[in-house]
């Protein structure tokens, strides 16, 4: 049963009998097209999201609109296959050239092009520009890509969708042919140009491992060279999230005219490869600053069975936040977990990192680019043979702060496997002691300090109930007024302060009996 989906939108316009005629011929020339049909199974849905202002405008839309449904409801065998038909709604005659005309009062109505068609030359307005405000691609069940050489998802022939999608359905699409999936999101030529725009990659098993080659997902956002375009897109941001990866995760954009390129991987499972040099995640963005800082967020993803783990070389402005991740099984001998090669500040923090061959931690650097600060803190660090190796000589700030790191795991060396020695790479471990200071406020001894050593992160022991004459013990708290219990399950991540809360005895006084209370600690 092909599912049949409705447009995201309100047809408002009633048609004459002559634009009907115009709009019929457009639907036949588009239903033309070759198409692959799949097993009702395994196939790719198109989900089309319609801008309402064009849906309402008239200049024969609403019929454009349906063409544009007869094609894409169609179930596609490769994802290739479902992307060429998309872009066939943007381009003119059957020989890709324009070749109708146009009947005058309809913006639109061209003989033998297809839905969207438009020429450049007749001035359409905005609305005209950008028929459909989103697209989501979506895999049901199990399809090659198509093609091994990259797929260009929602733009094309001049136009772009700042909103492009590629989703399992159910969460478990699967794909099974490595190949590259960007999209250009913003950018365009300057009657049709787009300030921003997001491709999200959601859902997806990539089902293709080292040999079969590597996973790229990209998004874009540049400008046409034209003659006097000077436009440049403000952001670019791609999301991939809840996927499978069992190859190399490449990001890579080629484009130095967005001014803002944000990257978050999140979610994502990362299972095994053994190829030499290999990374479970490599992000490469375009290194041309435009003023605004991008962003790379890697996060609660779990990687294990690679010979290097992640990779980041981005933007001089770029801030990268590494966390939550774990990292179990890096086999490359000398190879890292975790390398910052470029951006502008790093943080490396909540992460689980075990089972390494060489370096937990690799401070890589360019001739022309070198990190200003990486910050590595509150990760737990185990089976591990180096910690740093930093290559920039000191020029970067390296701290770690509130580690736990195993006492086999060198501290003070890092491996360099390019030339086989170790390297004196002792990080900034000042902040690293792991041990908390406690204030006793008991009322009995007055304020009283206790260091517990390697107690960052874990729970406070509890110590046995204070005596103090007169009074009845009340517990302890965490506020001077007595108001909050302290939880002694918690993790301590900082300095505390620990109070006891006290009540008088009653005692007699002028034949009264009642009992005093005093929540103070007596400091």
């Amino acid at each position: 049963m092909k599912p049949w989906r409705k447009f995201v939108c309100v047809l408002f316009e009633r048609f004459e009998a002559a634009a009907w005629a115009i709009l019929l011929a457009a639907a036949l020339a588009v239903c033309a097209v070759p198409m692959a049909f799949a097993d009702g199974e395994n196939y790719v849905e198109v989900v089309l999201t319609v801008n309402p202002e064009y849906a309402a405008q008239g200049h024969g839309a609403a019929g454009r609109i349906a063409a544009a449904e007869q094609v894409m409801s169609a179930q596609f065998n490769t994802l290739n296959d479902a992307q060429a038909a998309f872009q066939k709604l943007y381009a003119a005659g059957e020989d890709g050239n324009y070749t109708g005309t146009k009947d005058e009062g309809d913006l639109n109505g061209y003989v033998n092009a297809n839905p969207f068609y438009y020429r450049a030359s007749d001035a359409p307005s905005d609305v005209d520009k950008r028929p459909v405000q989103a697209v989501e691609f979506i895999v049901h069940g199990t399809v090659p890509a198509g093609s091994q050489t990259g797929i260009q998802l929602g733009s094309g022939q001049g136009f772009v969708v700042n909103d492009v999608k590629l989703t399992g359905a159910q969460g478990a699409g699967v794909i099974t042919q490595a190949a590259g999936f960007w999209a250009k999101v913003a950018g365009g030529y300057e009657e049709t140009f787009v300030t921003s725009g997001t491709f999200t990659v959601s859902g997806i098993d990539f089902q293709c491992d080292a040999a079969q080659g590597t996973t790229s997902i990209a998004a874009e956002g540049g400008s046409y060279n034209t003659p006097g375009n000077t436009l440049r897109a403000d952001s670019v941001t791609v999301t991939i999230q809840n996927c499978k990866f069992h190859n190399q995760l490449y990001f890579y954009t080629n484009d130095g005219h967005v001014k803002s390129q944000n990257l978050t991987i999140r979610e994502c499972e990362f299972t095994g490869t053994q190829k030499e040099g290999g990374y479970a995640i490599f992000v490469q963005p375009d290194q041309r600053d435009q003023g605004q800082a991008s962003s790379v967020v890697i996060e609660k993803n779990k990687i294990s069975n690679y010979d290097r783990g992640i990779n980041v070389q981005a933007r001089n402005s770029a801030v990268v936040n590494i966390t939550g991740n774990e990292i179990n099984g890096i086999t490359g001998a000398g190879k890292e977990a975790v390398q910052i090669t470029t951006c502008k500040t790093a943080s490396v923090t909540g992460n689980t990192i075990r089972n390494v061959a060489g370096n937990v931690l690799r401070v890589h650097g360019l001739a022309n680019q070198v990190v200003q600060q990486v910050n590595v803190e509150e990760n737990t660090i185990e089976q591990s043979a180096y910690l740093l190796w930093d290559q920039t000589a000191g020029a970067a700030d390296v701290t770690f702060a509130r580690n736990e790191i195993a006492a086999d795991v060198d501290r003070v060396h890092g491996y360099d496997k390019k030339n086989d020695q170790l390297v004196d790479s002792s990080p900034n471990m000042a902040g690293d002691a792991l041990n908390i200071t406690v204030t006793w406020f008991d009322g009995v001894q007055g304020p009283r300090t206790q260091v517990v050593q390697g107690g960052w992160g874990k729970p406070l022991a509890k110590p046995a109930d204070p005596v103090r004459a007169g009074y009845v013990f009340g517990g302890w708290y965490a506020d001077a007024a007595c108001t909050t219990p302290f939880s002694f399950s918690a993790a301590q991540k900082a300095d505390v302060a620990v109070y006891a809360k006290w009540t008088q005895n009653s005692q007699p006084n002028t034949g009264s009996t009642q009992a005093k209370q005093n929540p103070k600690t007596g400091v």
